[in-house]
């Protein structure tokens, strides 16, 4: 019976460096593991469906489902423990006016899309509590916000 050849595309992490150098084999799979940067998985995803199965960004997978166009099935699994996302930008002509406006940023299902989800930064502060960490927002001077993500240094949470 012959294998079926599937091509995932995923970052260099320490956890899946068994499936990229071959010494670990997904029965029944020939495995093509292309080892690029996140940023160019997911454009390349989004925008050419380029590989059979991907890493992909939480927050364009809800984007996709919240727009009513979800091509991909999603399998929750965490392959890097990095924290990419440095900044939140938040437009404040949608009803963000003073620091009380914020805390409820955070609550599930809250949005100012008229086709967001409000789950992204729910599930955010979600797996940085887990993690032993905080997630905190502040307004900005002189417009805006600044969000802060406290983690502990050792690591803390699930594998850890």
């Amino acid at each position: 019976m012959s294998k079926l050849r599937l091509t995932f595309a995923c970052g260099p992490y320490d956890r899946t460096q068994a499936l990229r150098d071959g010494s670990l084999q997904p029965e029944g799979i020939d495995l093509n593991y292309l080892a690029l940067q996140p940023a160019e998985i997911f454009w390349r995803m989004l925008q050419y469906r380029e590989f059979d199965a991907s890493e992909m960004s939480l927050s364009n997978y809800t984007s996709l489902v919240s727009d009513g166009n979800a091509p991909f099935i999603a399998i929750p699994a965490f392959p890097s423990r990095v924290f990419r996302h440095g900044y939140f930008f938040i437009n404040t002509d949608k009803g963000i006016r003073h620091p009380g406006d914020f805390e409820r940023i955070f609550d599930p299902f809250y949005t100012t899309k008229s086709h967001g989800m409000g789950m992204g930064l729910s599930i955010c502060r979600s797996i940085i509590e887990v993690h032993g960490g905080r997630l905190t927002v502040a307004r900005g001077e002189p417009d805006g916000a600044v969000f802060q993500v406290m983690l502990p240094a050792g690591g803390s949470g699930p594998g850890r």
